[in-house]
């Protein structure tokens, strides 16, 4: 584990990650087996597919990249508007490498997401306020911790639909 973070950590969008991976020979795997290694997964092959899927739906990703080139976590966020016409984020994921957690790394990548909210609704005409959101498991304090140190608040909680004997909270915060 460090206990500093790397000196200027380089958050990019999908496309420039993409064509950073490809510049160094490999493509979404790169991303693929960082998601494996920061959730203890074993199914990269699934986890890329997976990626794809999430990309082709809108999902947007940012990852943040060490001076040495090395992915060290990432963001996975979803643009939508509502009904009545107001911009809105669901932030699906926000991951960081087990070597470099607690070193800003998150904040960061959520600060990168909110600022790619931000100017997507200033293109898109929307303007503000945005509301931000995401839903955490209730057995991750460590998570909730997160959310609620960046201005989240808890909106509501409900059962986790792939657990449902976990529960799920909705933290929301938003940016004017």
């Amino acid at each position: 584990m460090i206990e500093h973070a790397p000196e200027a950590p380089v958050v990019l969008d999908y496309t420039a990650f993409a064509e950073f991976a490809r510049s160094n020979g490999c493509g979404v795997t790169l991303l693929g087996d960082l998601i494996v290694e920061v959730f203890g997964l074993k199914d990269v092959p699934g986890t890329c597919r997976a990626i794809r899927q999430k990309i082709h739906r809108g999902h947007r990703y940012l990852v943040s990249v060490s001076p040495e080139g090395r992915p060290t976590g990432y963001a996975s966020w979803h643009p939508h508007i509502t009904r009545r016409e107001n911009f809105c984020m669901e932030v699906a994921e926000i991951g960081v490498h087990p070597d470099f957690r607690n070193a800003g790394l998150g904040a960061l990548l959520l600060q990168a997401a909110e600022n790619e909210a931000l100017a997507q609704a200033k293109a898109d005409g929307k303007g503000k306020p945005i509301v931000v959101y995401a839903y955490v498991r209730e057995d991750n304090p460590d998570a909730l911790r997160f959310w609620k140190r960046h201005g989240f608040a808890i909106a509501g909680t409900e059962p986790f639909p792939l657990i449902p004997e976990v529960n799920i909270s909705m933290c929301v915060k938003t940016l004017f």
